[in-house]
């Protein structure tokens, strides 16, 4: 419940829109649609690592869905189902790499239980996992890049413009509470 309270305050306070804003504007993605699409991928990454899918199902949406206004794509097109998919794809490999949370320590627990006490060594497991999400990502984009193939016509626009403005203290406080 505090994520979806956390992720609701963050949309409120306009720091989604900021998020938005700089994810567009990077040098790296502007006018490359894919590589946004991979940069949306690292994030859900980096965000589900530390929390549950849902929490960073909760942050990354919203985060979509303003990318999505910022470039005028609307709701249902292709590109945004997609997008959502490959956000929830992403987060539940992810959701495994690291060893110590609920899931991961239990399948790691049962392993133990029905293999008569044999342990998984965390080296092997997170190259196993990491390997693993890095082939969804790939499997992802590659899907869509060639079979999929959404309309990014409107996400090679260029909104350079709209990425200058700062966090206000508002924002800055909402951040680091």
């Amino acid at each position: 419940i505090f994520f979806m309270l956390f992720a609701g305050i963050m949309n409120h306070a306009g720091i989604t829109d900021y998020i938005a804003r700089k994810f567009v504007t990077l040098k790296i993605a502007k006018g490359r649609p894919y590589v946004l699409m991979l940069l949306l991928c690292l994030a859900m990454i980096a965000i589900e690592m530390f929390v549950s899918i849902t929490a960073a199902v909760m942050i990354m949406y919203p985060l979509t869905f303003e990318i999505c206004r910022l470039y005028d794509v609307k709701p249902g097109e292709k590109w945004v189902t997609l997008m959502c998919l490959g956000i929830l794809w992403t987060g539940s490999m992810s959701f495994l790499i690291l060893p110590f949370k609920t899931v991961p320590a239990l399948m790691l627990r049962l392993y133990g239980d029905l293999s008569g006490g044999a342990t998984i060594d965390y080296v092997p497991y997170f190259i196993v996992t990491i390997t693993g999400t890095i082939c969804v990502v790939a499997t992802f984009l590659l899907f869509c890049r060639f079979i999929a193939k959404p309309d990014v016509t409107k996400l090679k626009q260029d909104l350079s413009i709209r990425g200058t403005e700062k966090l206000s203290n508002y924002q800055r406080f909402i951040l680091g509470y």
